[in-house]
């Protein structure tokens, strides 16, 4: 069995360190890309997560809107229901004041009447 030579066993320790360098410079290369690729992820969740405030936010807003319209409807109809109300109050006035007046002026005819008759009788 012959030994290598001192020659042949450093080429195959300077092959050796070549591979360990190139294998060494895959890693580091690996290993960057896994780390950007964790940033990109976590930039990729950050945008994620400020579209689903964003879209939390518009939702809000739009049901605040909702609720206000809601309100001020409501508050239209109870103002118009009161407008009605006073309305139709004031109507239930002119017509019991007109019922009173057309009394009135019956009991004027009437006494009127009553007047002449007994102007009449004493002629």
């Amino acid at each position: 069995v012959s030994r290598p030579s001192t020659e042949e066993q450093q080429a195959v320790l300077r092959q050796l360190a070549e591979d360990r360098q190139a294998l060494l410079q895959k890693l580091a290369e690996l290993q960057e890309d896994a780390k950007q690729e964790r940033e990109a992820a976590q930039k990729e969740r950050q945008a994620a997560q400020q579209e689903r405030q964003a879209a939390q936010q518009e939702q809000q807003a739009l049901l605040q809107k909702l609720a206000e319209e809601q309100q001020a409807a409501k508050q239209e109809r109870e103002t118009g229901q009161r407008e009605r109300q006073v309305a139709q109050q004031e109507q239930q006035a002119l017509l019991q004041k007109l019922a009173e007046e057309q009394q009135a002026a019956k009991q004027e005819r009437e006494a009127a009447q009553k007047e002449r008759q007994s102007l009449l009788e004493q002629l």
